[in-house]
């Protein structure tokens, strides 16, 4: 992106509007007195809790009245309401004016901005060397997740998860900088923000700038090193710091055992992995297009049974494919119902006329099985009932009707 870095000066106008925990975030204990009491949250004449905003999990703390420090309340949860911090207190005996020593989770502060950071950093690099967008962000103490516009591949997430370490170990300065207006700006900055009185912006060193409401560490170095967790679709889940290190070691054993249990060379692991999951795919289409053609045979050998003015036929597969049974019986005639079940007490009832579908579905409910749908076939789960008795049920509903 090639910010220019500089010295930066809040702005003397600014400075009375900024939230104490933008200015001081790492101040985790502070004497105040109560403004404002509604049940079991609070108000402080002096703040420095983190509300829950951003996607960053809020402070929690304890507060202990002055007049009594035996006495120990938990802070469980800190939100922002019509602009006001308010602060949850179960149970609490605390009054307006009463003055008191608020103390907030170090551990859990810290975690949070770590965390928060590394996102930061994380998204960055996606932005910047591979054209994605962050479209939502969970910051959390221990495990936080990005979600990405798209999803990417194994190849752009390494090279993401490499970039970010490597950027972390330059110990690049992370800064806040403050803003009335984000219009005349100078630098380019990454993400949108709502209209506000201030605008908080967070600097990377040279590398990102980024709008955000959230609390920071003061350098990538901070950051220690992230670990790519988990990814589902477009979603990233990511560790940070001690948990990060740990996950990198746990990974690294499990490798040690794989390569001792198959004599594979410790450093061919990723490519043989590669080539069993290759295999695996191509044995899974394989055996999928078996499954479908004995499907196809079983349904074309079985014959309806005549129940009245109806008919039925029922057949049996290992595991049931729902494209190729519906196009089995796309073309069914009004009076005939095809009932398709297998070995993990799926199934799947179809007919030629919609009407019918559902009267005997609406049987099988009554019955105890879970299911449904629109139109001509319905899929459910077989519960408490063997598949004769349910047979039995659908011939005798057929023949009443």
């Amino acid at each position: 992106m090639g910010h220019h870095h500089e010295e930066y000066d809040i702005p003397e106008e600014i400075l009375p509007k900024l939230k104490n925990y933008w200015k001081e975030p790492f101040k985790f204990n502070f004497n105040t007195s109560i403004k404002e009491v509604d049940s079991d949250w609070v108000q402080l004449n002096e703040n420095y809790f983190y509300p829950e905003s951003g996607g960053q999990l809020p402070d929690r703390g304890i507060i202990t009245p002055l007049e009594d420090r035996k006495i120990k309340y938990n802070v469980l949860d800190v939100q922002k309401k019509e602009n006001e911090v308010w602060i949850l207190i179960p149970d609490n005996q605390l009054n307006q004016g009463d003055k008191i020593e608020a103390r907030i989770d170090e551990e859990r502060r810290i975690s949070l901005s770590r965390n928060h950071s590394a996102q930061h950093l994380i998204s960055a690099v996606f932005w910047e060397e591979l054209d994605f967008d962050t479209t939502r962000a969970e910051i959390g103490q221990i495990e936080s997740q990005i979600e990405l516009n798209k999803p990417p591949t194994l190849d752009q997430i390494d090279k993401a998860n490499k970039m970010v370490n490597k950027l972390i170990l330059e110990n690049l300065i992370i800064e806040s900088r403050y803003y009335s207006d984000l219009n005349n700006l100078n630098h380019k900055y990454r993400g949108k923000m709502e209209d506000l009185e201030v605008y908080q912006l967070v600097a990377i060193g040279d590398y990102d700038l980024n709008p955000c409401g959230g609390t920071h560490v003061q350098s990538t170095r901070e950051i220690d090193t992230i670990f790519i967790n988990k990814i589902e679709s477009k979603k990233i889940r990511f560790y940070s710091g001690p948990k990060a290190k740990s996950a990198y070691v746990d990974n690294a054993i499990g490798l040690i055992k794989l390569s001792r249990m198959t004599s594979v060379p410790f450093d061919k692991i990723p490519s043989s992995v590669d080539e069993i999951i290759r295999k695996k795919n191509y044995f899974e289409k394989k055996v999928l297009k078996l499954e479908n053609e004995v499907l196809e045979l079983k349904y074309s050998s079985t014959k309806f049974q005549k129940l009245n003015k109806f008919k039925l036929k029922s057949i049996q597969a290992s595991k049931l494919n729902k494209s190729t049974i519906l196009g089995l019986t796309d073309d069914l005639n009004k009076n005939e119902v095809v009932f398709a079940f297998d070995d993990n007490d799926l199934f799947i009832l179809s007919s030629g006329n919609e009407e019918l579908t559902k009267k005997i579905m609406k049987v099988l409910r009554e019955s105890g099985v879970k299911g449904g749908g629109k139109g001509k076939s319905v899929m459910g789960k077989i519960i408490s009932l063997d598949v004769e008795k349910l047979k039995s049920i659908i011939s005798d509903r057929l023949k009443s009707m």
